[in-house]
């Protein structure tokens, strides 16, 4: 089993998580996630972070619905959900 780290600068967008760290593990040819971790820009709610991590931990990349979490809304310009879904995205067609 492999593991890696992505990270994520999103310092330039109006969001409330500046920077994901992705832990993943890598075995038979599927990629888990085992961690995300954010740093927020200190303003806006840590829980939705949270209950992100608790959702997706030990899931496969390809199994989570992009679509349906790019379409998640906040009083942001970029959900947190938006935020999943362009990393996991970068990370599946190999540009992370």
């Amino acid at each position: 089993m492999k593991e890696r780290v992505v990270e994520f600068d999103k310092s330039n967008e109006d969001t409330c998580m500046k920077h994901w760290t992705f832990t993943l593990q890598e075995d038979a040819g599927q990629t888990v996630i085992k961690s995300i971790k954010t740093k927020p820009s200190g303003e806006g709610c840590v829980g939705h972070p949270k209950t992100i991590m608790a959702l997706v931990r030990a899931t496969s990349i390809d199994a989570l619905d992009l679509e349906g979490l790019s379409a998640t809304n906040c009083v942001r310009t970029t959900s947190c959900g938006m935020n999943l879904a362009t990393c996991v995205a970068a990370i599946i067609d190999g540009t992370a």
